[in-house]
C-alpha cells in the first residue's frame, strides 16, 4: 500500500508537465497551420491569374525560377540532373550567348562549358552575369562538371555545388530585394512562426545529437529549443495554478486524461503526427523566408499567366528557340521557359541536344 501510494504522489506530480507537453504539442500545430495560412496569403494575388502571351519583360527564367519556387531548391530538369536548377541556370546562360559553349556526355555525367569572353558586353540579366563570373573566378574559362555522385542521394554537379549556395540563397536572394519583388524586413509574426518552424522541426531533430554534448551542445540544444521551452513552460505554469484553483472535479479529469496521454498508442499516434507537423512548417518555410512583395506578386501572377498559355497553346503551333532571341513573340518561346514551367517533354530535350550536339565528347 506505502509503495502504490508512493507510485500514485509521483505520478501527480508529472501530471502537470504531461499535460504541458501535450499543450505544447497542439500549439505547435496550430502554429504550423498558421504558417500555411500565412505563406498563402503571402503569395495571394489581387487578381485572377489570366493568360499571358509573353514572359515578363526583363525577368530571367533564372529569377523567374526563384519567385515561383520562393527560393526552394532542387526540382528535377527532365532526365538530365536531378538539379533542375542547376541545369536552368546554364541553359539559360547558354541561350543568352554568356557560354558560348554548353555540352552533355552521353549518360549526362558530364558538363563541358567555355565562357564568352565578351560575356559583360552581352544583353543580360545581373544575376546571369554574377552566376558567370563566379564560374569564370572559380572554376576557369573553360572546363567540365562532373555529376555529383558521393551519395545515393547526391544532387547537381560538384565543381558547380561549391559555388551554388552562395549563388542561389545570396545572389538572386539580393537581386530580388534589389529589384523590389521580395521584402526584405519581415513582420513580428512572420520571424515567430520562422523561428518555431525551425525549433519544432530541425530544431527538434538535431537537438537530439547536441545535447550528448556538455555544455556548448546544452546550450546550442536551448538556442535551437528556445521556442519550444518557452511555450512549454507557460503552460506548465498555467496546469501548476489550476492544479491549486480548480475544484476536485475537474483535478481528476485532468489526472484522468493524463493517464490517457502516457498510453503507449496514444504516444506513437502523437509521435507520428509530428512528421506530419514537419511537412505542413518545411511547405510554408520558403514562402515566410522570401516574402513577395506586392510587385513581386504581380511578377508571379504574370509568370502563372505565361505558364497558362503554354500549357494551353496548340502545341503544333509553338515555336521553341533553343538559341537566345530577343524576338519572343506570341506563340515563340525559349527553351529555359519551359524548364521553368516543368513544361519541357522528352521530345524537347532531344531537340535541345541535338542543337547544342558536341562535335567529339569523351
Amino acid at each position: 500500500m506505502e509503495k502504490l501510494s508512493i507510485y500514485i504522489f509521483s505520478f501527480l506530480e508529472k501530471v502537470p508537465f504531461i499535460l504541458s507537453v501535450f499543450s505544447t504539442f497542439l500549439t505547435l500545430w496550430v502554429l504550423a497551420v498558421l504558417a500555411h495560412v500565412k505563406a498563402r496569403s503571402i503569395l495571394k494575388i489581387g487578381r485572377t491569374v489570366i493568360p499571358e502571351y509573353d514572359p515578363p519583360v526583363g525577368v530571367s527564367p533564372i529569377l523567374g525560377n526563384y519567385i515561383l519556387k520562393s527560393g526552394a531548391q532542387g526540382g528535377r530538369a527532365g532526365r538530365v540532373s536531378i538539379s533542375g536548377s542547376q541545369i536552368l541556370a546554364l541553359i539559360t546562360l547558354h541561350e543568352k550567348g554568356l557560354l558560348s559553349e554548353l555540352n552533355f556526355s552521353s549518360n549526362h555525367s558530364k558538363i563541358f562549358y567555355e565562357v564568352n569572353s565578351q560575356f559583360e558586353n552581352l544583353d543580360s540579366t545581373e544575376e546571369e552575369k554574377i552566376l558567370v563570373r563566379k564560374i569564370l573566378n572559380l572554376l576557369g574559362a573553360k572546363g567540365v562538371l562532373n555529376a555529383d555522385t558521393s551519395t545515393e542521394n547526391s544532387d547537381g554537379y560538384e565543381e558547380l555545388n561549391n559555388i551554388w549556395s552562395n549563388y542561389w540563397y545570396k545572389a538572386i536572394y539580393e537581386s530580388g530585394i534589389k529589384s523590389g519583388l521580395i521584402l526584405k524586413s519581415q513582420g513580428f509574426l512572420v520571424k515567430l512562426l520562422r523561428y518555431t518552424g525551425l525549433s519544432a522541426t530541425f530544431g527538434l531533430f538535431f537537438s537530439i545529437f547536441f545535447l550528448l554534448i556538455p555544455f556548448l551542445g546544452w546550450a546550442i540544444s536551448a538556442i535551437l529549443l528556445l521556442p519550444i521551452l518557452v511555450i512549454n513552460g507557460i503552460w506548465y505554469i498555467i496546469f501548476k495554478i489550476l492544479f491549486i484553483v480548480l475544484p476536485l472535479g475537474f483535478e481528476l479529469v485532468l489526472i484522468n486524461f493524463s493517464m490517457l496521454l502516457v498510453h503507449p498508442i496514444v504516444f506513437i499516434v502523437l509521435f507520428m503526427s509530428w512528421f506530419a507537423m514537419f511537412m505542413v512548417f518545411g511547405g510554408a518555410m520558403p514562402t515566410l523566408n522570401n516574402p513577395l512583395s506586392d510587385k513581386g506578386k504581380e511578377l508571379r501572377n504574370k509568370l502563372l499567366g505565361y505558364k497558362m498559355f503554354l500549357q494551353k497553346v496548340d502545341k503544333d503551333r509553338l515555336t521553341v528557340e533553343y538559341h537566345y532571341s530577343n524576338r519572343i513573340r506570341q506563340e515563340v518561346t525559349t527553351f529555359s521557359w519551359l524548364v521553368v514551367f516543368e513544361l519541357a517533354n522528352d521530345k524537347h530535350w532531344e531537340q535541345w541536344m541535338d542543337a547544342h550536339r558536341p562535335k567529339e565528347v569523351q
